[in-house]
């Protein structure tokens, strides 16, 4: 299944609107105010750049602002209210019940793979990071890590848990890179990407 947040990211036009999209999803039949949404957000978020998003949101369609119908005289007028708009929702349920996948692919962009292709995929990222190798520099006071089959590709951390997360990275950066400049990915041991 392709969670909410995925599918946000294959659509260019949520982009800096995907923490709001995703608290409004998260309680998405119930309306919230301004204040649920930045009461869901990291602690640093500011109330302003809170509203400007949902106002921002809203003109996109993404989220419907309910208004108040009526208030008390003397307590003021209640808040406005928000909430994830149905047509970007339905959108979503349409594209995760396709028969592929959306997949963030290699730190680039979004496409749609077949089951198969990220089977193969990740079996190939699988032995190329078992093959790799970690070492702690002394002079420099990180962690270098690298796989001896890809001599280009390489990454650093200043800690291990650091040091993994980057090589993974580096290495679907360079995957993806090959793969649209048409070029040849080389095979890990007997293990080839595009095998069938």
């Amino acid at each position: 299944m392709v969670s909410f947040r995925k599918y946000l990211e294959s659509r260019e036009d949520t982009e800096h609107l995907r923490d709001i999209l995703g608290v409004l999803a998260s309680c998405r039949d119930i309306p919230v105010t301004l204040n649920d949404v930045l009461a869901r957000l990291p602690s640093e978020t500011k109330r302003d750049t809170v509203d400007d998003k949902l106002r921002r949101a809203v003109k996109k369609g993404f989220v419907v602002a309910l208004e108040p119908q009526s208030y008390t005289y003397g307590r003021g007028r209640p808040s406005k209210r928000y909430q994830l708009s149905k047509d970007l929702y339905n959108d979503y349920l349409k594209a995760e019940a396709t028969p592929e996948e959306t997949e963030y692919s290699y730190g680039f962009s979004l496409q749609l793979i077949t089951i198969e292709e990220k089977r193969l995929r990740d079996r190939y990222f699988y032995a190329a990071l078992k093959r790799a190798t970690y070492e702690f520099s002394e002079s420099q006071k990180m962690y270098r890590g690298n796989i001896p089959d890809l001599e280009e590709i390489n990454a650093s951390g200043k800690t291990l848990a650091e040091c993994k997360p980057n090589l993974k990275n580096k290495l679907e950066n360079w995957v993806g890179k090959r793969r649209r400049e048409g070029k040849d990915i080389p095979p890990i041991g007997d293990i080839s990407f595009d095998e069938s």
